[in-house]
């Protein structure tokens, strides 16, 4: 499961939803901030408000962020995104 959840890792919604699910984030709590700190209002800090879950049986191989910096979006005025993008090689277990 992935997506921009729009909740901090450290919320109790976020925790709360891995224990009741038993998914995992395959960045390990080591993803950086997702949302870029010039939409946010004055005085507020970014955070990894964007996940890549797994579940049993499913591993990443690696986990990395793309879009670090502002894309134009082609053929058009803006940018890709608000948010930095996520990428993940998975393992999938044999059944």
């Amino acid at each position: 499961m992935c997506g921009d959840f729009n909740i901090d890792r450290g919320s109790s919604l976020f925790t709360g939803f891995l224990a009741a699910t038993g998914l995992a984030d395959a960045f390990d709590g080591s993803c950086p901030p997702t949302f870029r700190a010039e939409f946010l209002p004055p005085g507020e800090v970014p955070h990894c408000i964007d996940f890549i879950l797994t579940t049993d049986g499913i591993r990443p191989a690696a986990a990395t962020v793309l879009f670090t910096g502002k894309q134009p979006l082609p053929g058009a005025v803006g940018y890709v995104s608000d948010h930095v993008g996520l990428s993940a090689s998975l393992l999938v277990a044999p059944a």
